[in-house]
């Protein structure tokens, strides 16, 4: 069993690439967990025992919600890297069936082989993530001065609870460990001869893959039918473009869904005080010009049995102050129909002519959607004052609120500057931004590990034939023509055939994030995303293109192809 574990822990070790790879994704999954969990782990735990208010209730609110953003994220990630290292595994002991029946007529059993190959995931598993945490411990320093910044918390510290290390070390590496071992277990087993002379029955028969290729209306089939020889190395590739495509557009998204909503509270308001009184006023006979009067209160809008808090808001009469807006650019008047945010369109589905209940000290109402304002104030439902008025049993001359450009006078009600609402909206988004754009930038890294492993792995997978041909007295132009440019055509073709499928994920994925977290992120895509990913992924495969040919050259340069045709 020593000899087996020293033999194959040296040949796994020499492969350098897919190491490397393997390596560096289990790093940044595990960076991505313990980055937030050191900023959050310590300040939850502490925070848990009090009595919370103000800014401190609002940040433990925050803390919960990244807990199980992040919760989210690392089990995608690692459902995502398990599925590759399965058909990894599975894919490299199919393709060496000979030396492995060699190492059975040694004398040593399948399962020790595969128990080897899980021991060495583990090892390599454990070394990555204490690694990811200790970059994770560093870089957490970013997400707590974010949070410092947003909510004002003092006293913030940075530590990880004992559940979190485990889970991000111990039990991530006998997770994957258990995966190597399991994908080992879907590789047939046939009679240790017949693995020896590659005869099982299968190869006498064309694969689905070579059926399809078949029936495409396509020259040079055949080149197709080399490439993608086995349904591992086409599985890699479209789960590698798929991660890739869905952790860019969302990376992107969430970038410019910050910026969509600071934009969206300064459309449309022409006024610099908002000031808002503890008591109910009087309307008075002659309101300044220069100034609104609007009637607020909180509401409980009732979607599928769960109640979300948010504001009912009512101005006296349509006003140059602060103009509604749709997404056609065209003004709405608040006084004539209910007027609700995109949020309720975007992520719960709502449409113009929909029912609302709303729920206001305790009784139930409904209302009619009107239409939706791409400007509306965060959480916030616009009704006429007569609707408004009758919710909460007030006549239509009582308001509690005042939008004007006239500095107040001592005394008179709370001031809030609109510069001061627009800070607070841009505070709030510091953090969630911060630690989104992170988590999801190292997701989009992570995208082009997976389709450098999975390109890498195909092309490694011809290096045979590759040189095969090369001995044949092939010219190398030709040979790289024929074995090596059809993943160019292969890769952009998945990625256009997939991208809706991953515009659909990603959407879906930042509506469950938003609804997690109680932000309202608004989907963002335009066509220069699409311009990014696709440079980006030909650029990716062209530079892997250039360090296999590469690789290639420098085996003729030393004459060792006969090792490489009878490599592990």
């Amino acid at each position: 069993m020593g000899l087996l574990f020293k033999y194959l822990s040296r040949d796994f070790l020499a492969k350098r690439t897919m190491v490397s790879i393997l390596s560096l994704i289990i790093i940044f999954t595990s960076f991505m967990y313990f980055f937030v969990h050191f900023a959050i782990d310590t300040n939850l735990l502490r925070l848990g025992g009090e009595q919370l208010s103000g800014n401190k209730a609002n940040y433990f609110t925050a803390l919960k919600s990244n807990q199980l953003l992040i919760r989210n994220i690392t089990v995608a990630m690692v459902a995502i890297f398990s599925l590759i290292l399965f058909l990894f595994i599975r894919g490299t002991l199919q393709r060496n069936r000979v030396q492995l029946a060699q190492l059975m007529s040694l004398g040593f059993s399948f399962s020790s082989v595969l128990a080897i190959y899980g021991l060495l995931i583990s090892g390599l598993s454990l070394i990555s993530s204490l690694l990811g945490l200790v970059l994770g411990f560093w870089g957490s320093d970013i997400l707590l001065s974010a949070n410092h910044q947003t909510y004002l918390v003092q006293g913030l510290s940075k530590g990880l609870s004992l559940q979190s290390v485990i889970t991000g070390t111990l039990f991530l590496s006998l997770f994957l460990g258990a995966i190597a071992y399991l994908a080992g277990l879907t590789v047939r087993k046939t009679d240790v001869a017949l693995m020896m002379k590659q005869t099982d029955g299968k190869t006498i028969r064309p694969g689905l893959i070579e059926k399809s290729i078949q029936k495409l209306p396509m020259k040079h089939k055949f080149k197709f039918k080399l490439t993608l020889n086995h349904f591992s190395t086409l599985g890699l590739l479209l789960i590698a473009i798929v991660t890739f495509s869905i952790m860019f557009v969302l990376s992107l998204s969430l970038t410019f869904s910050s910026s969509k909503i600071l934009e969206s509270q300064k459309n449309g308001r022409h006024y610099s005080y908002d000031i808002s009184y503890d008591n109910y006023q009087k309307e008075e006979a002659n309101l300044a010009s220069n100034s609104v009067t609007y009637l607020k209160y909180d509401v409980d809008l009732m979607i599928k049995g769960e109640a979300i808090a948010y504001q009912a808001l009512s101005f006296t009469s349509q006003n140059d102050l602060f103009q509604l807006i749709d997404s056609k650019g065209e003004m709405l008047d608040p006084t004539q129909g209910v007027y609700v945010n995109p949020e309720l369109r975007e992520n719960y589905g709502f449409k113009v002519g929909d029912t609302l209940e709303l729920r206001v000290k305790g009784k139930r109402h409904q209302i009619k959607i009107a239409g939706f304002a791409e400007n509306a104030d965060l959480k916030t439902i616009y009704i006429p004052r007569d609707q408004a008025s009758a919710m909460v049993n007030e006549t239509d001359d009582r308001f509690n609120g005042r939008l004007t450009n006239k500095p107040q006078e001592k005394g008179e009600g709370k001031v809030r500057s609109l510069e001061e609402k627009l800070s607070d909206v841009q505070r709030s988004q510091t953090s969630n931004r911060a630690s989104a754009i992170i988590n999801q930038s190292i997701g989009v890294i992570t995208g082009c590990l997976l389709i450098y492993l999975a390109v890498f792995i195909g092309l490694n997978g011809n290096i045979q034939t590759l040189l095969m041909f090369d001995l044949l007295g092939y010219e190398e132009r030709e040979v790289y023509r024929i074995l090596l440019n059809p993943y160019i055509v292969i890769s952009n073709l998945l990625f256009f055939l997939t991208l809706p499928v991953a515009i659909y994920a990603a959407r879906n994925i930042q509506i469950m994030t938003s609804l997690q977290t109680g932000d309202y992120m608004p989907f963002q895509l335009n066509w220069m995303t699409f311009v990014y990913m696709f440079a980006i992924l030909n650029a990716l495969i062209l530079v892997i293109r250039f360090l296999f040919i590469r690789k290639v050259k420098k085996i003729r340069d030393d004459s060792r192809q006969a090792e490489f045709l009878s490599e592990w």
